[in-house]
């Protein structure tokens, strides 16, 4: 279903949307934009510490360089081959 942004540039979530996210009316969301293209509708943190320790988690989850050994790394950087 397609909706249209209003001129207040706000897009209004179809039911279905809301309901998937667990959302109700009042409740904050967040619509984090995703690298690959689009958004994800999210409720938006009410605790800023909790919120902050989540986005840490996920920093410490993501490999900046692919298929690559800590090992490797630390001896591409010292110049060893």
């Amino acid at each position: 279903m397609a909706n249209k942004v209003t001129t207040r540039e706000q897009a209004p979530l179809p039911k279905g949307v809301r309901q998937a996210a667990g959302g109700h009316p009042g409740d904050r969301v967040e619509a984090p934009a995703k690298a690959e293209g689009g958004v994800s509708v999210e409720h938006a943190e009410r605790d800023v510490a909790a919120a902050y320790l989540r986005a840490l988690e996920d920093v410490s989850r993501r490999k900046p360089i692919k298929d690559m050994t800590t090992e490797a790394i630390m001896a591409m950087t010292r110049g060893e081959d």
